[in-house]
């Protein structure tokens, strides 16, 4: 009889895989090198690349998309979308598709770790109907989310979108 202990080369397993319901970074600790990780609600596949909780990276994404909607009444902050350190924010959307109608209204959009670094509420008119752009190629060092402000004053009216592509 031959134990696992003992096998090398063409006669170990493949490499085994687990799954959760968010990024493992963190919270799981692999108990090899090379494990995959399957993240059922971001359709995100992981390696890992140590043994500890911290040693893991992003290798797919079933879908490259983050998708936020928001109106007058979003709780703010709106944060969404776990991100990895190494993961590249390569461009946001924010779509304004009704306008706001209170002149004081905010909006700005980042990450929870820099709120408004990417789109800063100067560079949204709530105001108007139209699609604000920004964020373009921005490294995530840590574990991080997006952060949408919504301070919609005393607006009755007023919603939107956001769009984030990533790459994992």
């Amino acid at each position: 009889m031959t134990f696992h202990k003992n096998l090398k080369g063409q006669d170990l397993h493949d490499a085994k895989f687990s799954t959760g319901i968010t990024s493992p970074v963190g919270i799981f600790t692999p108990d090899v090198i090379g494990l995959g990780y399957f993240d059922t609600v971001l359709s995100q596949l992981w390696l890992s690349t140590g043994l500890t909780n911290v040693d893991w990276i992003a290798i797919s994404s079933y879908d490259p998309f983050v998708y936020a909607t928001f109106n007058y009444l979003t709780s703010s902050p709106l944060d969404f979308g776990t991100l990895a350190a190494g993961n590249v924010v390569l461009d946001v959307d924010v779509i304004i598709t009704t306008a706001f109608d209170d002149a004081a209204t905010i909006l700005s959009f980042g990450l929870v770790s820099n709120p408004g670094a990417m789109l800063p509420s100067n560079t949204i008119d709530p105001l108007a109907t139209g699609t604000y752009n920004g964020g373009e190629d921005v490294v995530v060092a840590g574990v991080d989310a997006f952060r949408l402000q919504v301070l919609p004053g005393t607006s009755t009216q007023g919603a939107g979108l956001v769009i984030a592509t990533v790459r994992y």
